[in-house]
């Protein structure tokens, strides 16, 4: 059963990020412009950075505490060592020549080391052709993925732990899941809804079983690497938006969520499991 990890309301909870060096969990809040971070052990003490933009993503780095991230500006670095939190600028979007209204959604370190930003219009028209895209940063260049554009893009992961094996991503507005550019698992309605489900961010189990946020349904989905439905769990806000695991064993799921001003949108969830284990988060430049 679900239970709430962080009882603060933020207004768009995104991208859980546990590292087992330090026993510390970060997320950010993308419409709050913030990252939060807690020792795993004492979720009571929330440090948090306050960001001049928003930021999207985050993956681990070399030192513990210090943080790479997706951001509306480009691609940061995150300090939360004891001290002042520093925001800075590594690499800026300017040379990629976006539109003003894009900023970084989802992300993620790949096997590489590299650091995979996907970015989308602050504004989505399904109108328009898309203007999400896929970027990888190697820590001097940041170059496009060239098959992947899409209005919403989101969570990704590499299915057999290399970057040349089969890459999930997620294309939230068509509700489906993406692998390696071609339809993989498609959203359906689901009863009781109010919303046809969106796929949002996504973790893999050490199974290799994609575990993604279902943005309207409540609940987090458990696919089989074929994409075959294995099972669900549910949470006590509409519109979760990310899940990682967590905890020394990596038994613990936890799942961020939007504040829609109802239920207990925005805040951050934890389910224990039984039987089931994550697989710990790859690292930048490593």
């Amino acid at each position: 059963m679900a239970e709430i990890l962080i009882d603060t309301r933020y207004k768009l909870g995104e991208c859980p990020t546990y590292d087992a060096r330090d026993n510390s969990l970060v997320w950010t809040d993308i419409l709050g412009e913030t990252v939060q971070r807690i020792n795993y052990d004492d979720p009571s003490q929330v440090k948090t950075l306050k960001a001049p933009c928003s930021v999207g993503c985050i993956g681990l780095t070399k030192t513990p505490g210090v943080y790479i991230a997706g951001t509306k500006q480009g691609v940061a670095l995150l300090d939360f060592r004891p001290g002042e939190t520093e925001f800075k600028i590594v690499h800026s979007f300017e040379s990629l020549n976006l539109d003003a209204d894009i900023r970084a959604n989802d992300g993620a370190v790949g096997p590489d080391g590299r650091f995979w930003i996907s970015t989308m219009a602050e504004d989505v028209d399904q109108k328009v052709a898309p203007r999400g895209r896929l970027f990888v940063y190697d820590g001097k260049t940041i170059e496009p993925v060239s098959d992947y554009k899409v209005h919403i893009p989101n969570g990704m992961a590499w299915l057999d732990g290399t970057v040349s094996g089969p890459f999930v991503f997620t294309d939230s507005a068509n509700h489906r899941l993406l692998k390696d550019a071609k339809p993989f698992i498609e959203i359906e309605n689901i009863a009781g809804c109010s919303m046809h489900p969106e796929p949002d961010g996504l973790t893999l189990s050490e199974d290799g079983d994609i575990w993604t946020a279902q943005f309207g349904a409540s609940r987090v989905r458990r696919y089989s690497p074929e994409g075959e439905l294995k099972d669900e769990i549910k949470f006590p806000a509409a519109c979760i938006t990310c899940p990682t695991f967590a905890g020394k064993d990596y038994n613990e799921l936890i799942a961020t969520s939007f504040n829609d001003d109802k239920d207990e949108g925005g805040k951050v969830f934890r389910v224990k499991l039984d039987g089931v284990k994550g697989v710990p988060k790859y690292i930048f430049g490593q």
